[in-house]
């Protein structure tokens, strides 16, 4: 993710003309799912995978994972979504 990120980027940066980054609304929510799944991730591993943590923190956290779960997946598509509408690809 962190690879096409970068690529996009460098993309833009080195267009002549340059072309502006993070001015549609596929590279908004594309780069929300970006920070939403790390933050899913890092949380995640905390309370799934960090040995001290007691079993009550795991299982209340099971929801909140879910929920978030579901709605970066759904972020995630729109972006692909949006992304390939907006080139016209459809």
């Amino acid at each position: 993710t962190s690879i096409g990120l970068k690529a996009v980027f460098d993309s833009h940066n080195r267009a002549s003309p340059p072309e502006d980054n993070l001015n549609t609304l596929h590279s908004w929510i594309g780069l929300a799912t970006v920070i939403l799944f790390g933050l899913q991730w890092i949380c995640g591993f905390v309370a799934f995978l960090f040995p001290k943590l007691s079993e009550n923190i795991r299982k209340a956290y099971i929801p909140s994972h879910k929920f978030w779960g579901k709605f970066i997946f759904i972020f995630g598509v729109s972006a692909v979504l949006m992304g390939i509408t907006e080139y016209g690809i459809l």
